[in-house]
């Protein structure tokens, strides 16, 4: 099952202290919870869940098919997913800005020099 979740205008808060979620998730959750609070608009979520028909035999709920569990985990990589091609996005531009920079500063000393020796 392929799914797409599109979030709009959407605020996320962790509670610095909590006994619901231990130390670890706390601190694995916190990037992810930073990622959707940077994002004004619009968050696309992909994912892919793939189950065979026969571990929904007597089944009644989703919950029983562990249908759920298996999306919770899929959107959970699905958004380290986002997060870590976001960081690498925002660091390619940083360096593309870093590179013009320098490409202005030195065009700037040259054209600096040029204009003293003439």
């Amino acid at each position: 099952m392929d799914l797409r979740v599109h979030l709009n205008d959407v605020r996320a808060a962790v509670p610095i202290f909590t006994r619901d979620i231990s130390y670890v998730n706390n601190a694995l959750v916190r990037p992810i919870v930073a990622y959707i609070n940077s994002k004004r608009t619009f968050i696309p979520v992909n994912c892919r869940v793939v189950k065979q028909v026969g571990e929904f035999d007597g089944s009644w709920t989703l919950y029983d098919s562990g249908l759920m569990e298996e999306v919770s985990r899929e959107m959970y990589d699905a958004f380290a997913r986002d997060v870590l091609d976001d960081r690498t996005v925002r660091k390619r531009r940083i360096k593309k800005v870093g590179i013009w920079t320098l490409q202005l500063a030195a065009q700037a000393l040259f054209l600096g020099l040029a204009g003293n020796m003439a």
